[in-house]
């Protein structure tokens, strides 16, 4: 007997990224038992009432030179404060911005900001209004402008959206724009005006690269997206999107990054009136193109608590999918807790979206999805504009097809209808006792199963394309080996005479399938793609 840990090694994720994910035996973003939270200090749950000092300073609207803003200072914002590349803008821990209108924090490409606080003493972006009086939108946001990659049609320079005179990408993946950490956003997110399908979101990460330093971040009450990155390959770790009206975590245009331990909590009564609240919303670009590089992050041991989740309370109308992903994205969500939307726990939209899903590109395992329901009366998975043939010969034609895949062993998915039991309090909203550990011996945790590690089995070469070889490390002889398509069907099984066996795939489609092992109780599984 093996403990089957919710690991994050995975053959079919090709990372981008240098970043390094942590492996636990537990799904979503907190560990279970765990006397001290990451969120504990830092994170507040009730911005609402918090008591912030009167303002002392306003931030110049050109930030040219290399500057400190102090502690022993409030601060605020009276327009857009453009911080110009080559120059410096360092934050001091417990620092406190106050800011109502149109403003914002921009951070041009080439410059840096280290906005470096502490569990103690976090930085604070905020409204300027009194306690009670605060609401979502009464500020712009911040926006990081990177160098790294997109892949949108402008070139290099691509122009944040809105009234905002900033651009951002180039060619450096491995760009720098400093250091944002123990820091939390309250009350931001604007519309445009005048600009239709233009806001300011939290935090928008505009071409960031993988040398800029994110972690431990709240955005609270955001009138648009909590987090939005365009491009780029930043990573981050401990994140919390709370109460935000739009999209938890929004990503486009080519971003390439990795995201472990973030959670989001929602207000059943605040939704996007103009569209959809989604947990995850990813989209390779506007148009689903091939535009590369692809939109391919990898989300780990991530939360996301719908609005469902809250006794008699009715979710607005406007709320939709736990995950959404379409117009041809490769988002990856493993390790991860989706709860109580209205619409479905994953939605996959788009042909080409569920073609990166059969080719490996886009993976969903590991993931306990509960309390996620059609109005209706469909499935927790949902497929969405199928109606043209996959490319490569396959396809996911219906919700039920989709649950099958999901629901396959080898990716070792929970679907379940009643999350109370598996989470100690998730059910309070916007309170200090809110609690999304799992509890002891809930389905979130690693379980025993009588199965192989995989580690004693390998595939070559992988991805195939006619044939291909297993190498067992363990005398197997005489055991069945099965090849399943990505809904689950069996299309070969053939038995392994020795520790090495070779198949004959000359007759299947490109594809997504799982290779597995059977000897008596013995089941080995593996990931294989077919790229002829």
């Amino acid at each position: 007997m093996k403990k089957i840990l919710l690991s994050v090694a995975l053959l079919a994720i090709k990372l981008t990224s240098s970043a390094q994910l942590v492996e636990t035996n537990y799904r979503g973003a907190f560990e279970p038992g765990s006397t001290t939270l990451w969120t504990q200090g830092w994170a507040s749950w009730t911005a609402q009432n918090n008591d912030y000092k009167p303002t002392t300073d306003n931030l110049p609207l050109v930030i040219n030179t290399n500057t400190t803003l102090s502690k022993d200072k409030v601060y605020s914002m009276v327009g857009y404060t453009y911080v110009k590349s080559g120059t410096i803008l360092t934050i001091e821990a417990g620092t406190v911005i106050r800011s109502t209108g149109e403003n914002a924090l921009i951070i041009e490409r080439g410059a840096k900001i280290y906005a470096n606080g502490t569990k103690d003493l976090p930085i604070v972006f905020t409204s300027n209004s009194a306690p009670g009086s605060r609401k979502a939108g009464d500020w712009g946001g911040v926006i990081i402008c990177g160098a790294a990659r997109h892949n949108l049609s402008t070139g290099a320079d691509a122009k944040v959206e809105g009234n905002i005179t900033a651009f951002y990408g180039n060619s450096d993946d491995n760009d720098s724009s400093g250091v944002f950490r123990y820091v939390r956003i309250e009350f931001p997110g604007q519309p445009q005006k005048d600009i239709p399908n233009s806001e300011l979101n939290g935090l928008t990460l505009a071409g960031v690269g993988s040398r800029t330093k994110l972690e431990y971040i709240q955005v609270i009450n955001s009138g648009d997206d909590s987090f939005e990155w365009f491009g780029g390959t930043v990573n981050a770790k401990y994140l919390v999107a709370l109460g935000g009206i739009d999209d938890d975590f929004d990503t486009d245009n080519g971003y390439r990054g990795t995201v472990q331990f973030a959670v989001s909590q929602r207000n059943p009564g605040s939704a996007d009136q103009a569209g959809s609240s989604n947990g995850f919303e990813s989209d390779n670009d506007a148009s689903g193109s091939f535009n590369t590089p692809i939109t391919q992050p990898l989300f780990s041991n991530i939360t996301i608590v719908g609005p469902k989740n809250f006794g008699t309370i009715v979710p607005d109308a406007k709320f939709g999918d736990a995950a959404l992903i379409r117009r041809n994205s490769a988002c990856s969500i493993i390790n991860s807790i989706l709860i109580g939307y209205t619409e479905s726990g994953l939605s996959l939209d788009g042909k080409r979206t569920i073609g990166n899903l059969l080719s490996g590109k886009l993976i969903f395992q590991n993931n306990y999805l509960s309390n996620n329901t059609l109005e209706t009366g469909a499935t927790t998975f949902r497929v969405r504009g199928t109606s043209d043939t996959i490319v490569n010969g396959s396809s996911i034609t219906s919700s039920t097809a989709l649950e099958t895949f999901a629901l396959n062993s080898v990716n070792n998915n929970v679907i379940d209808t009643d999350v109370k039991g598996h989470l100690v309090n998730p059910q309070t909203f916007i309170a200090a006792n809110v609690d999304f550990r799992p509890t002891d011996g809930s389905q979130l945790l690693a379980v025993e199963e009588d199965k192989l590690s995989s580690n004693e089995m390998v595939i070559f070469p992988n991805p195939a394309s006619n044939n291909f070889e297993i190498a067992l490390y363990n005398s197997l002889t005489n055991s069945i080996v099965t090849i399943q398509n990505a809904v689950g069907a069996v299309v070969a099984t053939q038995h392994a005479e020795s520790n090495t066996s070779r198949f004959d795939i000359s007759n299947l489609t490109n594809g997504l399938y799982i290779v597995s092992v059977r000897n008596g109780n013995n089941v080995i599984n593996k990931t294989l793609v077919i790229n002829k």
